[in-house]
């Protein structure tokens, strides 16, 4: 008999053994009983698995292309000092769209195939990445450093090995039994609900800088929730028929505009540095979380899970790697500036001897406080700096100064207080003039220190870590401005109020202000006139 009678046998699997009636063990009888499916529903795939790698592959292709094609006519259009005509725009616009929807696709026919989506999704990213790489390096679009080239090749590595170590495709699959598990159903609710959360973020933060930490992973949370349920949508439809199947896919054209729409919006909102590496590695871990809960993914790993997990986690250290701008720890700095004591870090007993030596020169009829009756604390809260010590010969105390300053720079650079690229705007600012220009007779020439005096003050008040800083240790700020004149104090106040009112929206009524001070955020640029 191939079954028990009395026992229901409903959407579940048995091995049932079947013996004589003597009592003998003569035969084992392997039998499934399950209840058919519901209409439009089917638990064998339309696809065959064995196309999801490589269409994955060809999605890298496509989205590697448009974004390549995008940004090398831009930098064509700058380099030639005048925008594309009309209908060239339009038919690079055009072409980078179609690009784009064809990809979308063909990596929706991929997760369809029952391949796992963290798999299918890392192989695409991964070629996407690489395939950036050769052709922004190939087209002069992009310099590569040393960290993103390593980045990128260890995140290719890894991805190929994540195809033998995840879970292998899926075989019969019943919709139903996995999705009305508890655990789907309670991680369902979860991304749901992080999901209205992230909006509520989003909205909240809107009108933040884009370099605010919050926004950002407000941002990179939203757009990597709704990647991951419409991918995860997709892998529904290799298992859909007939009208099941079109109005999934109707509705999941809808939600892909929307995701798409959001997803060009959040770079541009968002510092892209930090946002775009966020986002990804979100949107991979939120792939793999629900590969394990909803799709049971464990249960068909070729190897072990610790080993499954340790290649996802190299995967986000080499797109962690490969974002020379993103730093956690100088963004727990940033943060953390001014929670600790100033006189226990060597960066501010640095920056106080820069400003002491630069104060000497600038101001050198100022008293300092003798260095036998002051301590570091003084120095914040008191109203004079130490007295530096000096060499006797003006070329010893121009090298001093200098020295003094790029000590600054070195150690701010290390500890991620300051970025490269800041500090090249800076120096592009200044001119390639040092602080203090020249010896003449003897005596130091200050004539060209007023620009490049206020520039410095108003390069250092735009980073984001002295912003936070000065914001609990305004005596600091008054430190650093006490190297400045009253006429020059005067024009840096003018520039800030100017600042201010452009992030509000106006404009400054005051005229003639040509000072033009560097900022780490993209939607504040610091130049008025």
């Amino acid at each position: 008999p191939e079954y028990i009678e009395g026992l229901p046998l409903v959407n579940s699997r048995f091995n049932l053994v079947h013996t004589s009636n003597i009592g003998w063990l003569r035969m084992v009888k392997t039998t499934t009983t399950e209840l058919p499916l519901p209409d439009g529903l089917d638990d064998d795939p339309a696809l065959p698995s064995a196309m999801g790698i490589p269409l994955a592959i060809l999605t890298g292709f496509f989205y590697a292309g448009a974004a390549n094609l995008a940004s090398y006519m831009a930098a064509e259009a700058e380099k030639a000092g005048a925008p594309h005509p009309p209908r060239k725009a339009l038919a690079i616009d055009l072409g980078c769209f179609v690009a784009y929807v064809v990809g979308g696709l063909v990596i929706t026919t991929a997760y369809a195939s029952g391949n796992p989506v963290p798999v299918v999704n890392a192989v695409m990213v991964a070629t996407t990445l690489l395939l950036n790489m050769v052709m922004q390096v190939g087209l002069g679009i992009v310099y590569y450093s040393k960290d993103m080239r390593v980045g990128t090749f260890i995140f290719v590595v890894t991805v190929y090995q994540l195809a033998h170590l995840g879970p292998q495709p899926r075989g019969e699959t019943n919709l139903i039994q996995l999705f009305t598990a508890p655990m789907a159903v309670g991680w369902m609710i979860t991304m749901v609900s992080l999901t209205v959360a992230a909006a509520v973020a989003v909205y909240s933060t809107r009108k933040t800088p884009p370099s605010n930490v919050a926004k950002v992973v407000a941002w990179s949370l939203l757009i990597g929730l709704l990647g991951s349920i419409t991918d995860n949508a997709a892998s529904t439809f290799g298992l859909l028929r007939g009208f099941t199947l079109a109005f999934c896919m109707f509705s999941y054209g809808i939600v892909s505009l929307c995701v798409l729409a959001l997803s060009s919006k959040a770079p541009a909102l968002c510092d892209a540095a930090l946002y775009v590496p966020m986002q990804l590695c979100m949107q991979m871990v939120l792939n793999m979380i629900t590969g394990f809960l909803v799709w049971k993914d464990d249960e068909r790993l070729q190897a072990s899970t610790g080993s499954y997990l340790a290649a996802f986690i190299v995967c986000l250290f080499s797109v962690y790697i490969s974002s020379t701008d993103l730093d956690v720890m100088a963004s727990g700095r940033v943060r953390a500036a001014g929670s600790r004591s100033p006189e226990k870090s060597q960066f501010h007993r640095e920056m106080l001897e820069f400003i002491s030596i630069w104060r000497y020169f600038s101001k050198p009829d100022m008293p300092f406080r003798p260095p036998a009756n002051s301590s570091s604390s003084t120095i914040l809260r008191g109203s004079q700096l130490l007295a530096p010590n000096l060499p006797a010969s003006p070329e010893g105390q121009a090298k001093a100064l200098e020295a003094a300053f790029r000590k600054v720079l070195g150690t701010g650079l290390r500890r991620g207080i300051f970025t490269q690229a800041s500090v090249a705007t800076l120096a592009s600012e200044l001119g390639g003039k040092a602080i203090l220009t020249d010896i003449d007779g003897g005596e130091l020439a200050l004539t060209d220190t007023v620009p490049g005096a206020v520039k410095i003050v108003g390069w250092l008040e735009s980073t984001p870590y002295f912003e936070s800083f000065f914001e609990r240790n305004p005596d600091f700020r008054d430190t650093v401005r006490s190297v400045l004149t009253s006429e020059q104090l005067a024009e840096l106040e003018a520039a800030c109020n100017a600042v201010a009112n452009r992030e509000r929206g106006t404009t400054d009524a005051a005229e003639g202000v040509e000072l033009k001070l560097t900022s780490e955020r993209a939607d504040v640029p610091l130049a008025t006139s």
